[in-house]
């Protein structure tokens, strides 16, 4: 009898047991499974990252090799306008106008009669006449945008006259902004002044006066704080000696400019 309850208690202590790993066996079969849908989904989003990355460095490239081409197209499209096969548009431009007259109005006219040679197509492109000393807008194939037109740099640098002077701050003295607008300005006959480092630099050789200051810089150092302190004290000499050849106006300004700063003091 007591042969048999032990038979009985050792088969039901086997079949829990088996049970058991039974049991531990499906819990590390779910585990496994789980870990590979997680490590499916993580290869799947690396691969959608890896994609999207890619689409976006190659539209990128793609954008700025259609827009490089478009532009540079334009500008070949503007040179050929105002080249030698076009002699009777530039003549027209050239045309001294009346005194009751009006100039813009004339400009106008004559541009809107080019608009095809230009490339104005007065949707994406459009042409503007400003005036030559305020830059003003006058009148152009569309309306001014809300504000008028902003006067960008390269719009000054193309107002300018024999009688001004132009000062620009280079450490390298080849900036391509700055070497654009002091070839801008190099055509309208204004005189160039460059503060830079480098007097042998590109920029120096299209100014008419270099000064030279700044300390030395590693490539790694843009903007260093004794190269500014150094432009800074530069500036100050050129605003004092200013001063000092037409004292009775320099006077003068400072006082209004003291009066009209004097009310923002408690």
């Amino acid at each position: 009898m007591c042969q048999w309850h032990t038979s009985s208690a050792d088969r039901a202590e086997g079949e829990t047991a088996a049970r058991r790993e039974q049991a531990k066996r499906d819990n590390w079969g779910k585990e496994a499974s789980a870990m590979r849908r997680n490590l499916h989904i993580k290869l799947v989003l690396i691969m959608v990252l890896l994609i999207v990355s890619l689409m976006v460095v190659v539209g990128a490239f793609l954008m700025n090799s259609v827009t490089g081409y478009y532009i540079n197209d334009f500008y070949q499209q503007l040179a050929d306008a105002f080249g030698q096969d076009n002699a009777d548009f530039v003549r027209d431009l050239q045309t001294v106008t009346q005194d009751d007259e009006d100039a813009a109005a004339m400009l106008e006219e004559v541009l809107s009669a080019y608009a095809g040679i230009l490339g104005v197509d007065r949707r994406n492109r459009n042409f503007f006449v400003l005036d030559g000393v305020t830059g003003r807008c006058l009148g152009g194939s569309a309306n001014p945008p809300e504000g008028g037109i902003a006067v960008t740099p390269n719009i000054s640098a193309a107002l300018l006259g024999e009688e001004d002077v132009l000062l620009f701050f280079s450490y390298s003295g080849s900036t391509r902004d700055i070497l654009d607008l002091m070839q801008v300005a190099r055509e309208r006959r204004c005189k160039i002044i460059l503060v830079t480092r480098f007097p042998k630099s590109p920029g120096a050789a299209l100014a008419d006066v270099v000064l030279q200051c700044g300390s030395d810089e590693g490539p790694l150092q843009m903007g260093t704080v004794p190269a500014r302190i150094s432009q800074l004290f530069l500036v100050d000499i050129l605003f004092n000696e200013v001063c000092r050849r037409n004292l009775p106006e320099a006077m003068q300004n400072r006082e209004r400019t003291a009066s009209a700063l004097a009310a923002k003091h408690i």
